[in-house]
């Protein structure tokens, strides 16, 4: 097909920069579940446009090629969302405390934690400890106490520990459990060689810890606010 305006603008040609602007736009997606789809439909596409107006063997042969290892991988990816679906207890979960993960990120993320229940006087983490764990807490509250000094309070939704999970630094203060407590327990380094497996879900729990400490900070400030009135 010779390349002018007008081959360009024809119906073939038009398959052929619709198999492009597929695949560029494969390229632009985070999630790989939408990515695998953009590119099977540009070697479709491709594949049409090879064998329909440009009838070349070699360009068919490879966009077949690329097509089935996209179709391979996407129900790989299929078949590995299935074993990571929710249970209802965990959908729940999900929903109330981490709206800003996907499913899936949230699968991985109660799989690299365990339940965990305290009782009101216990003390979760003490200062100076070098914190091994995340804690998410979803009933309850905790009080964030310096030189037995309440600084903090934390509740349902918030996280405990993340600040020495960043830093690698011992915890600066004592957690203490005010009320009856139930959280999820995630191990320190699995949650990191989650994070270093997959780019995706490092932004996402990163952009969680950012958030949960945005809102940590605005609650104190506007508990100091409310003090010094």
């Amino acid at each position: 097909m010779e390349l002018t305006l007008e081959s360009a603008l024809s119906p073939g040609g038009m398959v052929g920069n619709l198999s492009y602007v597929l695949l560029i736009a494969s390229m632009a997606m985070r999630r790989m579940f939408w990515l695998r789809v953009l590119a099977i439909g540009s070697g479709l596409a491709g594949i049409a446009y090879d064998v329909i107006w440009l009838r070349d063997p070699v360009g068919t042969f490879w966009e077949s090629a690329f097509t089935l290892t996209n179709i391979i991988q996407w129900m790989l990816l299929i078949r590995e969302d299935r074993k990571l679906r929710l249970s209802p207890e965990e959908f729940s979960t999900w929903k109330a405390f981490f709206p800003s993960l996907s499913a899936r990120e949230c699968k991985q993320l109660f799989i690299a934690s365990r339940h965990l229940d305290g009782r009101a006087g216990e003390i979760l983490i003490r200062r100076g400890q070098v914190v091994k764990n995340i804690y998410i807490l979803l009933t309850g509250e905790v009080s964030i106490r310096l030189d037995d000094v309440e600084v903090s309070r934390c509740g349902p939704g918030d996280l405990l520990g993340e600040m020495s999970f960043l830093s690698g630094e011992p915890a600066s203060a004592d957690t203490v459990m005010t009320a009856d407590c139930a959280m999820m327990e995630v191990d320190q380094n699995h949650l990191a060689s989650l994070i270093k497996g997959s780019d995706e879900l490092g932004r996402s729990i990163n952009n969680l810890i950012s958030m949960n400490l945005v809102q940590k900070l605005n609650r104190q400030t506007q508990r100091e606010g409310a003090t010094a009135l």
